[in-house]
């Protein structure tokens, strides 16, 4: 501003030499703006003008920081959202204009990308698994088989760098078709294909984020039995899209990625008479490549998550009986288990932006988890229908399955 009259400078709290911080006496919302006195301020002038602030004098050297820094001096429209992210009429404390920047930066882990294929994943293999552990007949008879998949998982604090976790809650509902094309001699060979959906919807303490995810698969397995024991193997691909929102900050921030699983594991497995039933325990191992893929999202950001490498270890006890009624074949499961989950499963994500990069670590699942499985089974001449339960737990996930399965001999 400038006065017609009067000395300025003597007595005027608001008075600053050019290139002085005014920023004390000039309240200012956005904190990566500071007012700095303009040229020419004399006795009878006085004007400021707004120069923009390092991101880590205001928030500190924290995670992705670089980043907020290099976007502010681009023309992408991540300048515009970090600007009304450290907005305090738009989010009040620092506290939360650093947790919607970091939201923004980690779309894909509070939107379950990873963690999602993962899941996916495991929902197939097992179906083959369970196929291939509860059909254990020596006929020449093939078959078609499915298994409708409905699982609900909750996941807490699953570890993102730069927040206190991803907090979300995920559903899949898919079906598995399959088919038993060889079957000799104590020998069966087959494939089976997949579609899943998944909805990921959960929030931090600024952002909702979702995602709509498609996954499609194809497994080879086979199972060979001798005497008492089985072996049971597959190898199978899993590809996912994934749809991606997030609302932060009066925005929406979007993006599409797909991404690939290969995964072949192993199974052995021996049957003990236990009275009237039989126990079956079993061991196992897969292992797992994780693609996740990478996308620029609607700011402008670049995301590319390594590629994981896990392995995947099963060890696990199965209780069966079998019963005749009225013309039935009728089978009760009991099984309980404990999974490992090892290799790259803290793994990290590269950022991109106005050729700046930032890299951070989450974690894709929990190192490991208890399972239980409750299901039934009962056979009519050429048909078989199966239902099932499974609860499963970690340190930051948690699941619910239900399965319907039928097959047909032919």
């Amino acid at each position: 501003m400038t006065v017609a009259a009067g000395n300025v400078k003597e007595g005027n709290a608001w008075y600053v030499d050019a290139g002085e911080d005014a920023s004390s006496n000039i309240l200012v919302h956005n904190q990566l703006l500071k007012v700095v006195g303009a040229e020419g301020n004399s006795e009878t002038q006085f004007s400021v003008t707004t120069e923009l602030r390092d991101a880590s004098e205001v928030y500190g050297n924290t995670n992705n920081i670089n980043l907020v820094n290099a976007a502010l001096v681009s023309t992408t429209p991540a300048a515009d959202f970090f600007m009304t992210a450290s907005d305090d009429t738009i989010n009040s404390t620092k506290a939360d204009q650093m947790n919607a920047m970091q939201s923004a930066t980690s779309l894909t882990e509070l939107a379950g990308v990873q963690h999602g294929l993962y899941t996916a994943g495991n929902l197939f293999t097992g179906a083959v698994a369970n196929h291939l552990a509860d059909v254990k007949d020596t006929t020449l008879d093939k078959d078609l088989w499915a298994h409708y998949i409905h699982d609900k998982e909750n996941i807490r604090g699953l570890a993102v760098d730069g927040l206190s976790g991803a907090d979300y809650d995920a559903q899949y509902n898919g079906v598995v078709v399959g088919s038993d094309l060889y079957h000799n001699n104590g020998v069966v060979a087959g494939a089976a294909l997949t579609y899943m959906d998944g909805s990921f919807s959960g929030s931090s303490d600024t952002a909702s984020t979702k995602n709509d995810a498609d996954y499609y698969g194809l497994s080879l397995y086979g199972r060979v039995r001798r005497g008492q024991t089985s072996y049971l193997g597959d190898i199978s691909w899993l590809h996912g899209k994934n749809d991606l929102s997030q609302y932060n900050s009066g925005s929406e921030i979007t993006g599409d990625v797909s991404s690939n699983a290969y995964t072949a594991g192993v199974r052995a497995e021996h049957d003990f008479a236990a009275g009237d039933g039989t126990l079956t325990p079993y061991a196992g191992v897969r292992y797992a490549h994780l693609d996740y893929g990478n996308y620029t999202d609607s700011l402008g950001i670049h995301h590319d998550s390594d590629n994981a490498n896990l392995w995947l270890i099963p060890v696990g006890l199965r209780y069966t009986q079998d019963f005749a009624m009225d013309g039935w074949k009728v089978k009760p499961i009991a099984e309980a288990g404990y999974l490992w989950t090892l290799g790259d499963r803290n793994s990290d994500e590269r950022l991109n932006i106005n050729g700046a990069s930032s890299t951070f670590g989450y974690d894709v699942s929990d190192s490991g988890s208890f399972y239980g499985r409750l299901g039934i089974e009962a056979e009519k001449g050429r048909m078989t229908y199966g239902l099932g339960y499974q609860y499963q737990k970690g340190s930051d996930v948690r699941s619910n399955v239900w399965s319907l399965a039928l097959r047909y001999k032919f």
